[in-house]
């Protein structure tokens, strides 16, 4: 492959996925006007997820060699300082009645 094709791909690829996610966001906004949007911001990362997940499977050793991490202890830390903000956020963004 000569650098003018993948000049010419990276151009192609970059214009598809301008059109997705601009349909993606259309979609969302649509189904965001009928349905709650906590629960449209869920189906989309779902399907991330899911989308993900078929891609790691594709590759030699599965999604188990895809997810496998030298640093465990780094990624346990990463996401016990993520929990609580996540806590914090939904708190504000739900905040529990004060009566």
């Amino acid at each position: 492959m000569t650098g003018q094709d993948n000049t010419r791909l990276g151009i192609f690829l970059m214009i598809l996925v301008t059109i997705v996610f601009s349909v993606q966001d259309g979609i969302s906004q649509h189904l965001a006007s009928r349905y709650n949007v906590i629960m449209v911001v869920m189906i989309r990362y779902w399907f991330f997820a899911a989308f993900v997940i078929a891609l790691a499977n594709r590759k030699p050793g599965g999604l188990r060699k895809q997810a496998y991490t030298r640093q465990p202890a780094l990624q346990i830390f990463r996401g016990a300082l993520r929990a609580p903000r996540k806590m914090y956020h939904r708190l504000l963004s739900n905040p529990p009645p004060l009566v």
